[in-house]
């Protein structure tokens, strides 16, 4: 969170302030609440807590496992495939992606919408919020994921 709290995502409400990618503060104005069957990912063996669209900074601009649908989910927005090897940039640095796991399951994700500029820290990752929402849209991050890490 922008005071340098932290939220569980399906906490957050709109009015909340997060912080973004580039330091500053954007406020939530949209909430999104996704049904989800079907894969979730993981870093190097981790938790899997993301779908293939949700867009994570790294060393080269905004990356994801779908840049199609990433593109879709926000028009306007570059979006790089991501791949081991690259290097997403987080809270504390920078992270390597080893190796990326899929776990196929039925679960809710979430996503928000936010002014500045469009992104927040969640799991200590620089993400992109969501900024067109569809029936088709599936990117968000899993439960349990916190905001502000």
């Amino acid at each position: 969170m922008a005071d340098g709290s932290f939220k569980s995502i399906e906490n957050v409400r709109v009015g909340d302030r997060v912080r973004g990618a580039g330091g500053g503060v954007n406020r939530v104005t949209k909430l999104f609440k996704i049904p989800h069957q079907g894969a979730k990912y993981a870093f190097n063996g981790g938790k899997a807590f993301f779908t293939d669209s949700h867009p994570f900074l790294s060393a080269q601009g905004w990356k994801s496992l779908n840049p199609v649908l990433s593109s879709k989910e926000s028009p306007g927005l570059a979006v790089l495939s991501m791949n081991a090897g690259d290097v997403l940039l987080t809270r504390n640095g920078s992270f390597r992606i080893h190796s990326i796991e899929s776990v196929v399951s039925q679960a809710m994700v979430y996503n928000f919408r936010t002014d500045g500029d469009h992104s927040y820290l969640a799991d200590g990752y620089k993400v992109h919020n969501i900024q067109n929402k569809t029936t088709t849209t599936t990117g968000g991050v899993g439960i349990g994921s916190s905001i502000g890490q």
